[in-house]
């Protein structure tokens, strides 16, 4: 984002670290908001490999997902990463369960930069509708495909800087049906994560075309 835009968005500092910008125009047919942990919180690298995974749990006020991004911490070489996207409900402590809304084709890239952090960014084409307002899992899991064998590092904080949710492993499974079994990591845990949404909370209604989307992907 450059030129004008930029200096529209407005930065909301919100308690414990959390960034939550501003709605803002977008070239589609609603307004994006977006909840996020900057990089600069990042105290701990973690490691999701051969089918494991990482991910967070969101409370997603708005239920039309567009994007999230987890990142990749610098390193001294380029490394390549191979993940999956899941999407899954929560049982009413906040627990992943086996509900899935998403699940995602096979991501590949290259972390090319050595002094800066690097986004893994899953896009939603079309946007993901979820069935209500609450908490869901966003799991990343390594896995490339074919062979079960993957792994990458991820960024995240261990001072419970996002208060609304947490962050949780999934155990080893080497199918693509699903993510493994469930565990949090450690108290105060989350990951750095920048997720977008349609604003459907705070406007009254949507443009006509998301709300065809709603309709069509309900």
């Amino acid at each position: 984002m450059s030129g004008p835009w930029l200096l529209a968005v407005a930065l909301l500092v919100a308690p414990h670290g959390v960034v939550k910008t501003a709605p803002r125009p977008t070239a589609g047919s609603c307004t994006a908001v977006s909840i996020s942990i900057d990089t600069t919180a990042a105290d701990d690298p973690v490691f999701p490999f051969d089918t494991r995974g990482y991910g967070e749990v969101i409370l997603c006020r708005d239920t039309i997902v567009t994007s999230i991004t987890y990142w990749q911490p610098p390193h001294t070489q380029t490394l390549p990463y191979s993940a999956r996207m899941y999407v899954t409900g929560t049982d009413a402590l906040g627990r992943p369960n086996e509900q899935y809304y998403y699940i995602g084709p096979y991501l590949r890239g290259v972390d090319p930069d050595t002094a800066h952090a690097i986004p893994i960014v899953f896009s939603f084409s079309p946007p993901l509708v979820l069935p209500g307002a609450g908490r869901y899992f966003f799991d990343v899991k390594a896995d490339d495909g074919f062979s079960c064998a993957a792994g990458f590092w991820l960024m995240a904080d261990t001072t419970n800087r996002y208060v609304d949710g947490m962050g949780w492993w999934s155990g080893k499974l080497c199918d693509p049906c699903c993510p493994g079994s469930y565990a949090p990591v450690t108290p105060g845990f989350d990951m750095i994560f920048d997720i977008e949404f349609c604003d459907t909370h705070s406007t009254p209604t949507l443009a006509r075309t998301w709300g065809q989307l709603k309709e069509v992907y309900r």
